[in-house]
């Protein structure tokens, strides 16, 4: 089967089709048989004249600055990352790549909707676990040993497994109540598919992501009885924060991202909630809690001058999505608006920003992507 990336497009909407639908057996059969794309290729610019990194300088532009920006102490970054939580940091999910990154997300859409001890159930009726492998039939398993089995790798299965052939989407019931025997069920394993290796590998990083959401929210809940503020780092908190953006809870996660900048600057808290904000600033969610449409203007302009300093900074001039960012919120204010915010907010003090905005307008201005004002 051909696993180049746009044949996992059908399968994905068959799976979503599916989830939608409440078949989630067959959503998880389905996802099963998508093809992916398995090489690690990673594009890697060379350079001609390749130097050393002491020989690297990036010496700080002084044309434009932005105190809690560039003067960014990239020390106080490092001792953050050493005393970081591991078990934040050894978190792999977050930098899935391709197909196995849409994968995960279909999975955390079933868990979404089913609950994790549900999942593994659907998991264990479709799918060949280990312990039948071992001919351990008519063994009762209890919820909590499906829970440890579920997230268990499939490694020592033995020659015949190799031989198993794969067999089509069966009719599968959906759900487990509706088999004649439970027990019977578990041990035709006949009936069943294997587990691909990728799969089995998503399960398990699922289940350390939802294991650390989980105690976060307990730990939340723990300080908010006590009335205590729960603190953390900016990079703790901006883990955490991607750790419940990856599982779909997208306002838990922009709440983390915007605790870690309470501290100090982070340019991926900025990033990812300056996304959120460009996503439901206009939704009818917020217009219900009676958050003003200005407010959300301010917090955008914020973050996109933040972001734009930030790659200045590094000498990137150039970034597709603050420069879409610029234009939506541009043809939403109106330009004149947004000038005079960023001379009075931000270049008060001549720091350059102003001119920096001026530059990014006008490039809009030059492939015709601001509207005129009547």
């Amino acid at each position: 089967m051909n696993s180049a990336p746009w044949y996992f497009k059908p399968w994905s909407l068959l799976v979503k089709t599916y989830i939608r639908t409440g078949k989630y057996e067959k959503a998880l059969l389905t996802l099963n048989s998508c093809p992916m794309v398995t090489h690690k290729d990673k594009y890697i610019l060379k350079r001609i004249n390749n130097p050393k990194p002491e020989d690297m300088h990036l010496p700080l532009p002084v044309d434009v600055t932005l105190d809690k920006v560039s003067t960014l102490n990239s020390v106080d970054v490092a001792i953050e990352h050493n005393r970081v939580d591991p078990t934040l940091m050894g978190l792999p999910a977050a930098s899935l790549k391709s197909t196995f990154a849409e994968a995960y997300n279909l999975l955390t859409e079933i868990v979404h909707k089913t609950g994790w001890e549900m999942l593994l159930k659907y998991r264990t009726h479709v799918f060949v676990m280990e312990g039948e492998f071992k001919g351990a039939k008519g063994e009762e398993k209890t919820d909590k040993q499906d829970g440890v089995e579920g997230i268990k790798k499939i490694d020592k299965l033995n020659s015949s497994t190799e031989n198993y052939k794969r067999k089509a989407l069966p009719e599968t019931p959906e759900s487990p109540q509706s088999e004649k025997s439970e027990k019977s069920g578990k041990s035709d394993y006949k009936n069943k598919q294997l587990c691909e290796r990728w799969l089995d590998n998503l399960f398990m990083l699922l289940y350390d992501d939802l294991r650390v959401y989980t105690m976060y929210k307990a730990e939340k809940m723990h300080f908010e009885a006590q009335k205590v503020e729960m603190k953390k780092t900016t990079l703790e908190w901006e883990l955490t924060g991607l750790v419940a953006q990856i599982l779909g809870h997208k306002e838990e996660a922009a709440s983390c991202f915007k605790r870690g900048l309470d501290t100090r600057f982070s340019p991926r808290c900025t990033s990812q909630l300056l996304k959120y904000y460009l996503e439901h600033h206009s939704s009818v969610e917020h217009a219900s809690k009676n958050e003003p449409v200005n407010d959300f203007h301010d917090k955008i302009l914020e973050l996109t001058v933040n972001l734009l300093v930030w790659n200045h900074r590094w000498y990137c001039g150039f970034s597709p999505e603050l420069i879409l960012s610029l234009k939506d919120l541009v043809n939403e204010v109106g330009r004149v608006k947004i000038e005079s915010e960023v001379k009075v907010q931000f270049d008060d003090k001549n720091t350059g920003i102003y001119d920096l905005v001026l530059d990014n307008l006008s490039f809009l201005d030059t492939y015709g992507l601001i509207e005129k004002e009547e």
